[in-house]
């Protein structure tokens, strides 16, 4: 890989701010625009996409895991990256894969929020996105256990919000919960529930439904309001 590590950081400040525009980057970055566009390249191939497919969060989004992916402290590559950086990048990959995207979806009484919703054909899936989750040894972790129970707890309550019914076509809503982190780390499951790191993620939505039996799938009823786990 071309790159080192302080070009990365160095770029990241401009593009958290919504500069794209490699003139502009030359000249805030201080490096030269030969360097910047090796960069961009580079960062629109963390995640296999070309860059025409990126918006500007998912650039600034990818910078930050080619940052961690060449040595940056999570402190160094996050510094400059916002959550709405983040949720931008994964909304994009769900666009780019045929799903269509629902943001910050807000739930009532009690108040809650997932922050996307994917449907899919047949699915839907509800992600929260934890950009500073860690997944190595926490399968077992408390902290880990509740991050998981919240996001199913907001899913089944998802499955009988009237919000959706025009979207789905038939009666039955499949939904399953998903947590995405943007750390480099290995894909689990914890309690049926997947934990996919964002570089993993359009591989995820590529082959998820082949281990769909293994995984936490809620079905809700439209008619009655009902929900039940499968």
């Amino acid at each position: 890989m071309d790159v080192k590590l302080f070009e990365v950081l160095r770029l990241i400040p401009s593009l958290s701010k919504g500069e794209l525009d490699v003139h502009e980057l030359t000249r805030s970055s201080g490096l030269p625009m030969a360097r910047v566009k090796t960069l961009l390249h580079t960062i629109s191939e963390t995640n296999g996409f070309l860059e025409n497919n990126l918006s500007i969060q998912s650039i600034t989004t990818l910078s930050a895991v080619l940052a961690i992916r060449l040595g940056a402290s999570l402190d160094e590559a996050l510094r400059h990256i916002g959550w709405k950086d983040f949720e931008g990048f994964v909304g994009n990959v769900l666009s780019i894969n045929g799903y269509r995207v629902l943001r910050n979806v807000r739930l009532k009484k009690p108040n809650a929020e997932i922050d996307l919703v994917g449907i899919g054909t047949g699915i839907i899936l509800a992600i929260d996105c934890k950009h500073w989750l860690r997944t190595s040894g926490y399968r077992n972790n408390e902290k880990m256990k509740k991050v998981v129970e919240a996001q199913i707890h907001r899913a089944k309550r998802l499955s009988v919000q009237t919000r959706l019914d025009d979207i789905l076509e038939s009666k039955t809503i499949k939904i399953l919960p998903v947590i995405t982190t943007l750390l480099e780390e290995q894909f689990i499951s914890v309690g049926g529930v997947p934990i996919v790191p964002v570089t993993k993620l359009r591989t995820f939505l590529q082959e998820f439904e082949a281990e769909i039996d293994r995984l936490y799938v809620i079905k809700g009823y439209e008619n009655d309001g009902s929900s039940k786990d499968d």
